[in-house]
């Protein structure tokens, strides 16, 4: 038995040995993988990222896999006193479907805490599910992405080799020696220059709009649980995208004018350039809300439930790139309003509320944070300044 397991040892071993040869001797199949990995990746539709929401991977028993937290020091101009506390966001794909029009089941969570809660000036906790459909709609092309990036051929080695002639060197020096394609895409060089590969193939696609629309539950609190209430409802939401840095819809993109502003003046760009995938995030819903322990409004009607109106736009520009590390300006405004509500709602300025928040990344995960108005459940109306360090679990 042992001799028969060292001769099938020995037979694996010179097999192994005999492909590692033959792909050393045939760079094409260094750049099939760079061709699989860009018809995979380029083909599926967008994802969205909404306001106040970082897509985390993993398992949901693993619920700290992911999970963006910011530990904070705030001041509210209301009193002036610095305090402490810490936000968190996450969102986990429960199943996910890998058609055109993808779908998804998903857990978010995001909240906002206090380590004393009379300081807390974003006293609003979200924990939901939500059904989630999503995917892109190409303009001015007579195919879809998918059928585009389809018939995508196989990049050139010279073309690879330009992108970094070092890199591409190392890579192709290891290439042998990869058992699969796993450990050659998870290869730090080979991500670099994939990343490179397909930057120069997304100027070839045409502009389009990436959408999704869900329908979610979601049980909303302030910190201590003494207010909260239940959301059922549906939101659809959009985002514009322009692949091609040089076409007009990029030009034009007013709204990263202030990033390229930036960009532009650091050197980090040789021309004044906006980018077409800066374009704004829009959102909007409609909720069911049973507010049956809402104490403050409980306090001025008997109305338990009622319809809500949610709109949310945000937008995330890239600023600066600082030892290969990208930082962002980022701004998001949320605006939840209830239809036909009690006088007595409206008399107490409970009908209504709006909230918006501007970050700035600072260099080793630091971000500098105003926000201002308020939120559902939130007492009353902050202006915050926050300075926080953010960590990725």
């Amino acid at each position: 038995m042992r001799v028969r397991e060292s001769l099938s040892a020995v037979a694996c071993a010179m097999l192994l040995a005999g492909t590692a040869a033959a792909r050393a001797q045939d760079p094409s199949a260094l750049t099939r993988e760079f061709g699989d990995t860009a018809r995979e990746s380029l083909a599926e539709p967008g994802v969205m990222e909404r306001v106040n929401e970082h897509r985390a991977s993993g398992r949901l028993a693993r619920l700290i896999e992911d999970l963006n937290i910011q530990f904070k020091t705030f001041q509210s101009d209301s009193d002036g006193d610095l305090a402490l506390g810490f936000s968190y966001d996450f969102v986990k794909s429960l199943l996910a479907s890998d058609e055109a029009s993808a779908r998804s089941a998903e857990f978010v969570a995001s909240g906002n805490v206090g380590f004393d809660q009379d300081t807390n000036p974003d006293d609003f906790l979200v924990t939901a599910l939500r059904l989630r459909w999503f995917g892109s709609r190409a303009f001015g092309a007579g195919e879809s992405r998918a059928d585009m990036v389809e018939g995508l051929p196989d990049p050139e080695v010279d073309a690879l080799a330009a992108f970094d002639p070092q890199r591409f060197a190392a890579l192709a020096a290891r290439f042998a020696q990869m058992p699969s394609s796993a450990d050659i895409r998870a290869d730090p060089d080979f991500q670099a220059l994939a990343e490179s590969y397909f930057e120069t193939v997304e100027r070839e696609l045409p502009p389009e709009l990436i959408w999704d629309f869900d329908l979610h539950a979601a049980y909303e609190s302030n910190q201590d649980f003494s207010s909260r209430q239940v959301a059922f409802g549906s939101s659809l939401g959009g985002r514009f995208v322009s692949w091609d840095p040089d076409a007009g819809p990029s030009r034009w993109n007013v709204f990263d004018y202030p990033a390229a502003a930036v960009r532009w003046l650091a050197g980090q760009d040789e021309d004044f350039r906006a980018s077409g995938e800066a374009y704004p995030t829009l959102v909007t819903g409609l909720d069911l809300v049973e507010a049956a322990r809402d104490d403050a409004r409980g306090a001025v009607t008997d109305d338990e439930s009622y319809l809500r109106a949610r709109l949310e736009a945000g937008i995330k520009s890239r600023v600066l790139d600082l030892e290969e590390e990208a930082l962002f300006l980022s701004a998001g405004w949320r605006y939840y309003g209830e239809i036909d509500a009690p006088a007595d709602v409206r008399r107490a300025d409970q009908d209504s509320s709006s909230y918006l928040q501007i970050q700035l990344d600072l260099p080793k995960g630091w971000a500098l944070t105003y926000s201002t108005g308020r939120l559902p459940l939130d007492a009353k109306d902050d202006s915050t300044f926050a300075l926080g360090f953010q960590v990725h679990f």
